[in-house]
């Protein structure tokens, strides 16, 4: 088991990830997806991402920027990201906390098996960052042949996570408007596969 690392310090040494959702609504239900991306090197990227947006003071989100920005935030995780994982799930409208804890458990598996030491959540509040607490040390329970990572939550302010809300950006476009040609970029430059839909159970440790 491992504890989370203090929030706002320096980030450990090692292979670090970060990991931001989004949802689509349909009907009487949603299809929620988590985006996580590996860094090649995290402080490299953190500071592209801060040169990107160096002349204004607001954070990055995807789903306010313009389209000129969008493609650069595409051509950064193009080269500075090592690896994607862009995980859904359908579930009715208020089944989101479940959808929510079922991906972040395939999720740490999946990151437990590909040897990462580190994970950067947004915070979403003291409530579900708990929940998310509570999934993270049950899976590293469930996983334990695996080394656990460290992990932490920050707020968007911190450009690290401005990857994945890029990536979950790409995924909204291609799922809820079917406009790929942002996901196909990044599945040309070997960054991204496709999104994977995950049923009940998460993968085996390897």
């Amino acid at each position: 088991m491992t504890n989370p690392v203090p929030p706002d310090g320096p980030f450990p040494a090692g292979a670090i990830a970060g990991v931001d959702e989004t949802v689509i609504y349909h009907g009487g239900g949603v299809t929620y997806a988590l985006a996580g991306v590996v860094f090649l090197d995290a402080q490299r990227a953190r500071r592209a991402f801060q040169q990107l947006t160096a002349n204004r003071k607001r954070a990055f989100h995807w789903r306010t920027e313009g389209s000129t920005l969008r493609e650069e935030a595409v051509t950064l995780l193009e080269n500075h990201i090592a690896a994607t994982y862009v995980l859904a799930r359908t579930a009715g409208r208020r089944q989101q906390v479940n959808a929510r804890r079922e991906l972040l458990a395939y999720l740490v598996a999946e990151l437990t098996n590909d040897g990462i030491d580190h994970l950067i959540i947004e915070s979403q509040g003291t409530t579900p960052d708990g929940r998310d607490r509570n999934t993270i040390l049950d899976s590293f329970q469930a996983n334990r042949s695996g080394p656990a990572f460290t992990y932490e939550w920050r707020t968007k302010t911190e450009p690290l996570l401005w990857y994945p809300d890029a990536l979950a950006g790409v995924a909204h476009e291609s799922l809820a408007y079917g406009q790929t040609q942002h996901f196909e970029r990044l599945q040309k430059a070997r960054v991204a596969t496709e999104v994977h839909y995950v049923a009940d159970q998460p993968p085996e440790n390897a």
